[in-house]
C-alpha cells in the first residue's frame, strides 16, 4: 500500500486567496502519493513507520499501541518525509480515539512539532472542524491554540477559512485573551467572509475598536461585507457540497431556511452596528473609511449587495451624490450589472431621485442610455435561448423606472412654475 502525503499547504494557501477573492474554498485534502517513505533510517526502520502511518490514517490504534509498546521512543517521531508525526496523521484523518490514546503518551514538546509546511498537529485538527481533537490536544497543552502555523496563521485562522463554525467559536473562547489587534482585524474580516456572524459579534462587542481597523491589506470589515454578492441568498445556497448537510442534518428545510434568515439578520445587525460607528467621525475621516482602499459602496452595487447600500444610505444620504471616476453612480453601476433591485433605494430618497436621473457619464450617456447600450448589446444577445426577450423585459423595466422618475421631476418643475 502506498502511503499518503499531506497537502494542507498547498490547499491552505488556495483557501487563503480565495477568501481574498471573495470566494470560499473548504477542502483540505488527503492525496495518495506513490512511494512515499518515511524520512530516516534503516530498512527495518522505515517498514516500522509505513506501519505507523497507515495505523494512524486508518484509526488503528492496536496496531499502532504494539509498536509503541516495543518502542516507545516512536512515539513522538516524525515518520514522514515532510516531518509530520503520527499524531498529525490520525488528526488530519479525523480519528479522536487514536488522537487521545497517543497524546496521552507524547511528550509535551512533541505536541508542538511541524512538518516542514509549518504546521503543528493542533493545525491539521483546526482544519478537520472536529472540536473533539482539538480539545484532546489542549487539555494536555493550551499553549497549541496560539502556535502559529504555515504563514504565520493561527489555528483558529485556518479553522475560519475553511467555515468550521464549531471549532472557531471554540478556539476563540481558548485565545480571545491573547490576540492581537492585527490578529483580530484579520480574523474578523475572515470571519465575515465566512459568514460567521455570531464570532463576529462577540468580537466587535469586545473589541469596538475594529469597527475602524484595517487588515493587512487595508480592508475594514465594511469592505468585505461590500463584496458579498446578493448577500441574502447566497448565506446558505453557495456553502460546498455537504457543508450545510453535515451541520444541520437532520434539519428539516423548514429549519435550514431560518438558520439562513437568522445568518441574513446577524450579518445586517453587524452593518449597521459597523456603520453606525462610522458616521460618527467627522466627513474627511468617513470618505477616507469608505474610500480606501478602493470605494466600497460601487463594489456593493456592482455585486448587488442592496441592504448592504440600503443601510449605508439611509444613514449617510451624501452617498447617493458619490461618483467614481466614469461619472457613475451606484445607479449607472447597477444598471451595467443588471441589478434592478437596487432601484428600490430611488423610492425612499424623495425629491433626490430627481437629480440622480440627470447624471451622465463622461460620452453623455444618462441612466436610460448606458440601460439601452448594455441590455441591447449583441454579446449579451445570444448567451442563451429566451435571451432576447429577458434583455427587452429589462429594458422596459429600466425605461419605466426611469420615465416615472422623469415624470416626477417634471411635475416638481411645473409645479414650481405655477
Amino acid at each position: 500500500m502506498a502511503a499518503v502525503e499531506m497537502t494542507d499547504d498547498v490547499n491552505i494557501n488556495a483557501a487563503i486567496a480565495s477568501v481574498q477573492d471573495g470566494r470560499h474554498h473548504h477542502n483540505i485534502e488527503l492525496v495518495v502519493v506513490p512511494q512515499q517513505l518515511p524520512p530516516t533510517g534503516d530498512g527495518v526502520e522505515r517498514k516500522r513507520h509505513l506501519q505507523l502511518y497507515q495505523a494512524a490514517l486508518s484509526g488503528d490504534w492496536d496496531t499502532a499501541e504494539g509498536i509503541y509498546d516495543s518502542f516507545p521512543g516512536e512515539v513522538n517521531a516524525r515518520i514522514t518525509k515532510r516531518g509530520e508525526t503520527a499524531l498529525h496523521i490520525a488528526a488530519a484523518a479525523e480519528h479522536t480515539h487514536f488522537v487521545k490514546q497517543l497524546v496521552g503518551k507524547m511528550t509535551m514538546e512533541a505536541l508542538t512539532y511541524k512538518n516542514e509546511a509549518g504546521n503543528t498537529a493542533f493545525c491539521f485538527a483546526a482544519i478537520s472542524g472536529v472540536e473533539a481533537l482539538a480539545k484532546v490536544m489542549m487539555d494536555k497543552k493550551s499553549g497549541l491554540a496560539m502556535t502559529r502555523g504555515r504563514g504565520n496563521l493561527l489555528p483558529i485562522y485556518m479553522a475560519t477559512l475553511l467555515g468550521h463554525r464549531g471549532m472557531v467559536s471554540y478556539l476563540y473562547d481558548e485565545t480571545n485573551e491573547q490576540l492581537t489587534d492585527d490578529d483580530r482585524i484579520k480574523l474578523l474580516v475572515a470571519l465575515i467572509n465566512s459568514d460567521i456572524y455570531d464570532v463576529a459579534w462577540k468580537m466587535l462587542k469586545e473589541h469596538r475598536g475594529l469597527a475602524y481597523a484595517r487588515d493587512e491589506h487595508q480592508l475594514t470589515a465594511l469592505h468585505a461585507f461590500a463584496q458579498k454578492s446578493c448577500m441574502p441568498s447566497n448565506v446558505v445556497d453557495q456553502s460546498p457540497p455537504g457543508f450545510w448537510n453535515k451541520c444541520l442534518n437532520p434539519f428539516s428545510g423548514f429549519k435550514l431556511a431560518r438558520m439562513k434568515k437568522l445568518m441574513h439578520k446577524e450579518a445586517l445587525d453587524i452593518i449597521q452596528y459597523l456603520w453606525e460607528q462610522v458616521v460618527l467621525l467627522d466627513d474627511a475621516t468617513i470618505s477616507r473609511q469608505i474610500g480606501e482602499p478602493w470605494p466600497l459602496i460601487f463594489t456593493a452595487a456592482e455585486r448587488g449587495n442592496l441592504d448592504f447600500l440600503t443601510i449605508l444610505i439611509r444613514l449617510y444620504p451624501e452617498l447617493i451624490f458619490k461618483v467614481e471616476h466614469n461619472t457613475y453612480s451606484i445607479f449607472h453601476i447597477s444598471i451595467l450589472n443588471r441589478h434592478e433591485d437596487i432601484f428600490k433605494i430611488i423610492y425612499q430618497i424623495g425629491s433626490i431621485k430627481n437629480l440622480i436621473t440627470t447624471y451622465k457619464d463622461r460620452d453623455g450617456n444618462n441612466m436610460l442610455h448606458l440601460a439601452a447600450k448594455v441590455l441591447e448589446s449583441p454579446s449579451r444577445l445570444n448567451v442563451i435561448p429566451g435571451a432576447a426577450l429577458q434583455l427587452q423585459r429589462e429594458l422596459l423595466w429600466f425605461e419605466v423606472t426611469i420615465l416615472t422618475l422623469s415624470i416626477n421631476k417634471t411635475h416638481l418643475i411645473v409645479g414650481h412654475m405655477r
